[in-house]
């Protein structure tokens, strides 16, 4: 209801003189019941949109890719990978790679005082649902859930990603490369993000600009001024750029 779990429900429902919400054994079973559903269907709508990508008469095909972390810094327990196909702008598969799970530690508190078989036999039948499945550092989240998804793109999705649309950290691109996921004879082509390459180059030319402020150029004007570099024209730069996109 509120997206903070079933405390913070019970709580909300207090404040607000409402009957008591459902116990938490009842709202983790109706979690996990929309979990399947929404996992199904979320399933259903990335082959659609695979299949749509099929429509420009090949099985390889241009992928847009990038990942996402819930914090900006290289600490965050939980990222995810997403690639969207470029011809209808729809995802095509998504992968999370969380280093954190929450039934494990509350279980380690619990089994803290028991026999150390008694936590081995938990986690033999808790593996299948473990919500952990990274086990490196925060920044290599993206590159490892790339990696997962380019590994099932023709198994899951009928389709080979050979033209990837990236951001310009090529890291994640040349890991993937080396991976070599349809074989050591394919190669994956990299494509220029062009929202990517405005952003650099309007950040480049501004520095320029404040660098070179004072400075006078081979025709003795500054680089700034009426017909010059101005931030107007940076801005009608970032236009163009689109434009030729």
């Amino acid at each position: 209801m509120i997206g903070k779990g079933a405390k913070s429900l019970q709580k909300f429902s207090s404040y607000m003189a409402l009957p008591a919400p459902v116990s938490q054994k009842s709202y983790d079973k109706i979690n996990d019941k929309i979990l399947r559903a929404t996992t199904v269907v979320a399933n259903s709508c990335m082959k659609k949109a695979a299949e749509e990508e099929l429509l420009t008469g090949s099985s390889d095909i241009m992928v847009s890719g990038d990942g996402t972390s819930k914090t900006r810094a290289h600490s965050s327990l939980v990222g995810v990978c997403t690639v969207i196909g470029a011809e209808s702008g729809k995802v095509i598969d998504i992968d999370v790679m969380s280093s954190y799970c929450k039934s494990c530690e509350v279980s380690k508190k619990l089994y803290s005082d028991k026999s150390k078989s008694s936590y081995q036999q938990w986690q033999s039948h808790h593996a299948k649902s473990c919500q952990k499945n990274h086990f490196g550092s925060a920044g290599k989240m993206e590159v490892e859930g790339m990696k997962k998804i380019f590994r099932r793109s023709v198994a899951e999705r009928g389709v080979r990603y050979l033209s990837y649309i990236g951001d310009g950290d090529a890291s994640t691109f040349k890991d993937v490369c080396e991976d070599k996921p349809y074989g050591i004879n394919t190669t994956i082509e990299k494509v220029e993000c062009v929202g990517h390459v405005q952003k650099r180059m309007g950040t480049r030319l501004r520095k320029l600009k404040k660098d070179m402020k004072r400075k006078k150029l081979a025709d003795g004007k500054t680089i700034g001024g009426r017909g010059r570099l101005t931030d107007e024209l940076i801005k009608k730069t970032h236009y163009i750029l689109w434009q030729c996109y």
